[in-house]
């Protein structure tokens, strides 16, 4: 009876602390947050957005790339999380899109694969 006790207390405590690394992996760090911010002000210049337009760039941008974030810590096969991937950035360019006027989009379109590549690089670090 004794042993199942000891067992069950360190089972607890085990699960306990594995639940709580696993949620601190799959956030993303308020340095990486800050440097996301710092890249989406840069790209804020290039497009010339009104105010309530650098809102909604900002929290798509963050909205995405946390979804990118947990893509990439997620399991599960290579080709099924490119395929999600693919999924991801239809649906952030579709968001973009509706919210720009079409010049800006044009010029959005000119430097995403710029943007996409900082993204990633500050979502790499760890």
């Amino acid at each position: 009876m004794k042993t199942l006790k000891v067992f069950s207390i360190f089972a607890i405590l085990f699960l306990t602390a594995v639940n709580f690394s696993f949620a601190q992996s799959a956030n993303i760090s308020d340095e990486q947050k800050a440097e996301m911010k710092a890249v989406s002000e840069e790209y804020i210049a290039k497009l010339n957005l009104t105010d309530e337009q650098k809102e909604q760039f900002q929290a798509i941008n963050a909205k995405y790339a946390e979804k990118a974030f947990e893509l990439k810590n997620s399991s599960g096969p290579k080709f099924s999380k490119m395929k999600k991937a693919k999924g991801i950035k239809a649906d952030k360019d579709a968001e973009i899109k509706a919210m720009l006027t079409d010049e800006q989009f044009a010029t959005y379109e000119s430097f995403k694969d710029e943007l996409a590549a900082k993204q990633k690089e500050i979502l790499n670090k760890k």
